[in-house]
């Protein structure tokens, strides 16, 4: 089966962009990929498998996070990150002090739309039914787990330095769209 055009990829993408804010179909993550493909006529879940609530669903032809492109669909399993930043301040007396923010996250069976790809594995996704949300929503979500230590920064005698650490657990499946 061959993979869609980029054209028609990126035409998933755009189905999930303008309908931000809104419901698509019955407000399920399903729903919106599901119909996205459709709304192209494009295989979808359904024509590779049975569909049912805790199906690990396929969407077409796997692909990595490093093939992903926009309009790719994922699906997820036990899914979930943390994103730790903590913040070192010393300054030029020897003093120091610190501070840590956390966010998690999580998708334990669901279903997004590749919006766009960023650095170290941060992608924007359109996804609904997160969260109590039911409408099209459009998320930063992390999937790969590292450490960024960039250079401290220097400015009147106070030395600051940010890392940020990222755990990813679970699974997420990259998936090309297939022509019919």
């Amino acid at each position: 089966m061959p993979d869609v055009a980029a054209s028609q990829s990126t035409l998933v993408a755009q189905f999930a962009s303008q309908r931000l804010g809104h419901t698509v179909g019955d407000g399920e993550c399903f729903a919106l990929a599901d119909l996205a493909l459709r709304s192209i006529n494009v295989k979808s879940a359904s024509d590779f498998g049975t569909i049912s609530a805790n199906a690990d669903y396929v969407w077409g032809r796997e692909v990595t996070i490093g093939q992903a492109q926009a309009g790719d669909v994922i699906q997820f399993r036990n899914f979930g990150f943390t994103e730790t930043t903590r913040t070192d301040i010393t300054r030029s007396d020897g003093s120091t002090e610190w501070t840590e923010e956390t966010r998690s996250e999580s998708r334990p069976h669901h279903t997004a739309i590749v919006a766009s790809i960023g650095d170290n594995g941060q992608l924007m996704v359109y996804e609904q039914n997160v969260g109590g949300q039911r409408q099209v929503l459009l998320n930063q979500l992390l999937f790969s787990a590292v450490t960024i230590r960039p250079a401290p920064t220097t400015d009147n005698g106070v030395t600051t330095t940010i890392t940020r650490t990222i755990t990813v657990t679970g699974s997420a499946k990259f998936y090309r769209a297939q022509t019919r």
